[in-house]
């Protein structure tokens, strides 16, 4: 790898990992009722997005793989559509594929489009 491959690789990981923050915070009140997000990484490059949370009540985290997702805008508003995603744990893997799979989801205004501008 040369110098400006790893330059660029360089720019693009704490692109995503600026993205990574912004979607933690975007996002993360969304699931406080059910527990609390640990982690979530983004690689834009491969559009993938992996995310830690720890149900409430639980002791173990569980991990959701997003394998492929797509950006868009419409009316002006930006929303992510997941197109494959997986979970560590059987059910949740169920509960993913019957109802994030393919769903529209609106980002909050608030970070939309500077999400959009960095993935």
């Amino acid at each position: 790898m040369g110098l400006l491959e790893a330059l660029g690789e360089m720019v693009h990981g704490a692109r995503d990992a600026g993205a990574s923050f912004l979607v933690k915070r975007a996002v993360g009140h969304w699931l406080e009722p059910y527990g609390r997000m640990l982690s979530l990484s983004i690689d834009s490059k491969n559009a993938r997005i992996r995310v830690e949370l720890l149900p409430k009540g639980e002791k173990e985290p569980i991990a959701i793989d997003i394998e492929e997702y797509q950006l868009t805008t419409v009316a002006g508003a930006e929303f992510i559509v997941i197109k494959k995603a997986t979970a560590s744990r059987e059910w949740i893997d169920a509960l993913v594929k019957d109802f994030l799979i393919g769903r529209t989801i609106p980002l909050p205004e608030k970070y939309g489009h500077v999400i959009r501008s960095m993935l």
